[in-house]
């Protein structure tokens, strides 16, 4: 995992027709693997909270156990 800033990753200090393309492709590239999270990940946990929601239960997502049966806290 990257920890760079924002800033850090895409901020040009040496401006350049090949270097602002570079930047673009990788800011592209970024933007579309957290689209690609949001769909897979995301429609995971969408799925589950609907699923709880339901079931009138509570998610706990940072369940160490990965399931939610018999989590009650």
């Amino acid at each position: 995992m990257d920890t760079r800033s924002f800033d850090e990753r895409f901020h040009l200090t040496r401006p350049g027709i090949l270097r602002t393309l570079w930047r673009d492709l990788r800011l592209l590239a970024m933007l579309g693997g957290i689209a690609w999270k949001n769909a897979t990940l995301g429609r995971k946990v969408r799925r589950r909270y609907l699923e709880c929601k339901e079931r009138g239960e509570p998610l706990w997502v940072d369940d160490p156990a990965g399931s939610n049966e018999g989590a009650h806290r």
